[in-house]
């Protein structure tokens, strides 16, 4: 299934937000004001291939926030506020084939051995900074 809520001002996502939709397989929330987002906020989703968080105002991603989401294969995380990427705030993505990390321009660079956790990564978006 699809569900898209983008657009309607959302500051935060929380866990309890995504509860008894497991069958999931698109989540759009472009276009809100997001924040911050818990830890876990996705967990009860394993179906999830595909979330779109562009054109938020998220500036960082805390470990475990995409836990659960073993079968997401594409992430859009443009036009955000992001000021770094770290290894373990993909490390539960094994089957992410692309993520789109243009147009955060407060991350300096994305060093590869920050990806080592992502095996399967096969294209990374990087329209605002140098990948070294």
């Amino acid at each position: 299934g699809i569900l898209s809520i983008g657009q309607n001002n959302l500051t935060s996502l929380r866990k309890e937000f995504f509860t008894g939709i497991s069958k999931l397989e698109l989540l759009n929330l472009d276009k809100n004001q997001i924040e911050s987002i818990e830890s876990d906020s996705f967990n009860d989703m394993p179906n999830l291939r595909i979330i779109n968080l562009n054109e938020n105002k998220i500036n960082q991603i805390k470990t475990y926030t995409f836990n659960g989401l073993g079968n997401l294969a594409t992430l859009y995380l443009a036009n955000n506020s992001l000021n770094q990427i770290n290894a373990l705030d993909f490390y539960c993505l094994n089957n992410l084939n692309s993520i789109s990390l243009c147009y955060n321009d407060n991350i300096p660079y994305v060093d590869e051995t920050n990806c080592d956790y992502i095996v399967t990564l096969k294209q990374i978006w990087e329209d605002n900074y140098k990948l070294k």
